[in-house]
């Protein structure tokens, strides 16, 4: 995402009073040599929150200094098992000591330049490769980084088997009707690199674009009439009607996880 794009983002967000800001999407966000710069504008415009999410490929001890220095909040990495054979089968070609030694690189130079933040969380995406390893991912690192989260896997082609092995609560909830309006539709805004804006994280090739943010302001977009008619589908029980909504794993995964969570289902 350019400079521009981005300030454009910043300085409408910071008006309309937004808070929190997650760098993220369908890329690795330390490609970009520019992060730092964007990180200490969006904390300049007084964005109370700002997170990255990355596998910490390219989380080298230079990087990790720039990154605290830009005033990053959070830093969410995704771990996806707790052990080499397991992780290296999802991580092709992203050796797992690697991305051990980045993660316990980082909590070293935080600690030694003696600040609180970014508060390094791990995140453990949940499917059949590693649906056995929570309980031991859980006890290996829950006293070494600030958080650990465990979220369900996405399934973004037409295949949903995937989601019959990864948990008996995700598979329970797949065949039944859609009760709720999905949340995301009122919480979240996301911005692709080039300005154009999905309907939700899940649109990734953008079929249902709602605007673009460089012709658009994010206010217009946020109360246009595109999105509002999504919502009202939503909120008539009727988001079988729209595609996008229909397949959407994500739906699913949040859904179930939050009713696990109430049953005490939902354990590590």
């Amino acid at each position: 995402m350019s400079n521009d794009i981005f300030k454009k983002i910043i300085d409408e967000i910071a008006e309309i009073g937004s808070e929190v800001i997650a760098i993220t999407g369908l890329g690795e966000p330390l490609i970009d040599k520019d992060l730092e710069t964007k990180i200490k504008y969006a904390k300049q415009r007084n964005i109370r929150i700002v997170q990255l999410f990355t596998n910490a490929a390219l989380l080298d001890e230079e990087r990790t200094e720039k990154l605290i220095k830009a005033g990053l909040d959070n830093i969410i990495i995704s771990t996806d098992a707790a052990d080499k054979e397991t992780y290296e089968k999802i991580r092709l070609n992203l050796p797992f000591e690697k991305v051990e030694r980045n993660i316990k690189n980082f909590i070293r130079i935080r600690n030694a330049l003696k600040v609180e933040k970014p508060k390094i969380k791990l995140n453990m995406t949940v499917f059949g490769e590693n649906v056995h390893q929570r309980t031991y991912f859980h006890r290996k690192y829950k006293d070494y980084v600030d958080g650990i989260h465990f979220s369900y896997a996405r399934q973004w082609g037409e295949d949903k088997s995937t989601f019959s092995k990864s948990d008996t609560v995700v598979n329970r909830y797949m065949s039944k009707t859609r009760v709720y309006p999905c949340p995301l539709l009122w919480l979240h805004f996301n911005v692709f690199w080039d300005g154009s804006v999905p309907l939700c994280c899940m649109d990734f090739d953008c079929t249902h674009p709602l605007g673009q943010i460089n012709t658009m302001s994010i206010k217009n977009i946020w109360h246009g009439n595109k999105l509002n008619s999504v919502r009202d589908q939503h909120n008539m029980g009727k988001s079988n009607e729209n595609k996008l909504c229909k397949d959407c794993m994500y739906y699913i995964s949040w859904f179930s996880a939050s009713v696990a969570a109430k049953k005490k289902e939902f354990v590590v």
